[in-house]
């Protein structure tokens, strides 16, 4: 249509007549029925019914009634709005109606616990958290700054923060590890001690010792004697029960001997038992008392009891007979013994002849 052109719609179903204004509008001037189909170009006026389709253009004026579809554009809302949020945290925004953004703080809502610094050198903090992440409880735990060391009969208290020093002392080293381990090892030399207890002890002993020493080897004494250091002491020799002291031989000094010196010890005199070869077994016994007459001699029986007797000095044809026995006198086993003359009896003294024996006087 050109601008005053007219144009008449003769559908039974929507009967009109439009005209082209100077604004190239087309202008519904008669027919109030509904338009169907197609309409291009602008209309101005009241439209009053449904409209269904796409529009496209401008929209001037209210709208009445539901718009389904999108717009293109829209520069505000009709009427202002705003946004709450609450829970773990809450949010109010200010009032907008889509013209321009807006901006609002969001808050944390509280979780119980007070701000502050938790921990410290001495106590530790203890923290309670939720299943969704949050803190709700903070509290402090003391810590124990200081512990007791104890050897079982002192204690000492060791604060924390201080150096505990294990120092080795007499006999033992103390070595501090790598791995934060303190090993303290036994010199493999003591000195200064006043007591070993052991079962198997194995090396050597230095000094002097107090005690008993029970040994199951031999005590070697090197180039050292067995000596007392106490004034005028002795040194006992106490075999247990029937046991005796034994000095024992070898090829080399042959059989056992005991050297007693002089009080130099440059010489002595030794007594020495018999060879292997004689097979002896016997024992001597010493006489209970000393000789009471100058000049006897040590004689022993057939068992081995040693006495004290006066013996023919072997002056030839002569038979000495003591005029006063003075010492108890045994004449030995199956012997013929005699005296000749009269001869005194010491008190006390008592001459034993065994029964297998006798003993003649011949009166002069």
């Amino acid at each position: 249509m050109e601008y005053g052109e007219v144009a008449i719609n003769y559908s039974q179903t929507d009967p009109a007549i439009f005209l082209k204004n100077s604004n190239n509008d087309i202008i519904r001037i008669a027919g109030a029925g509904p338009k169907i189909g197609d309409l291009t170009g602008n209309v101005t006026g009241n439209v009053t019914g449904n409209v269904t389709g796409n529009v496209t253009g401008n929209v001037t004026g209210n709208v009445t009634g539901a718009l389904t579809g999108n717009a293109d554009t829209a520069t505000k809302l009709a009427t202002g709005r705003t946004i709450a949020i609450s829970g773990d945290a809450t949010y109010t925004s200010p009032a907008f109606d889509g013209s321009s953004n807006v901006t609002g703080a969001l808050t944390l809502a509280n979780s119980g616990v007070t701000a502050s610094n938790y921990g410290s050198s001495t106590a530790i903090p203890v923290v309670t958290v939720d299943a969704k992440g949050r803190v709700t409880a903070a509290t402090t735990a003391a810590i124990n700054t200081s512990f007791t060391l104890s050897d079982g009969t002192n204690t000492q208290t060791i604060n924390g923060g201080d150096t505990l020093t294990v120092t080795g002392g007499s006999n033992l080293t103390s070595v501090v590890g790598a791995t934060d381990t303190v090993t303290l090892n036994l010199d493999s030399t003591l000195t200064g001690l006043t007591s070993i207890t052991s079962t198997n002890f194995v090396g050597n002993v230095t000094g002097d010792i107090t005690g008993s020493i029970n040994l199951d080897s031999d005590l070697d004494m090197k180039t050292f004697s067995i000596i007392t250091s106490q004034s005028n002491r002795d040194v006992n020799l106490n075999p247990h029960g029937s046991g005796v002291v034994v000095i024992k031989g070898n090829a080399t000094r042959g059989s056992g001997q005991l050297a007693l010196n002089c009080e130099n010890n440059s010489h002595g005199v030794k007594i020495k038992g018999p060879a292997h070869s004689a097979g002896a077994t016997y024992t001597l016994t010493l006489p209970t008392a000393l000789p009471t007459v100058t000049g006897q001699s040590l004689v022993s029986d057939t068992s081995g009891v040693l006495s004290f007797s006066t013996i023919d000095t072997g002056n030839p044809g002569f038979l000495e007979t003591p005029a006063l026995l003075s010492t108890n006198t045994t004449i030995s086993a199956n012997v013929n013994a005699g005296g000749m003359g009269t001869m005194a009896i010491a008190s006390g003294i008592v001459l034993t002849v065994p029964s297998t024996s006798t003993y003649t006087v011949i009166k002069g």
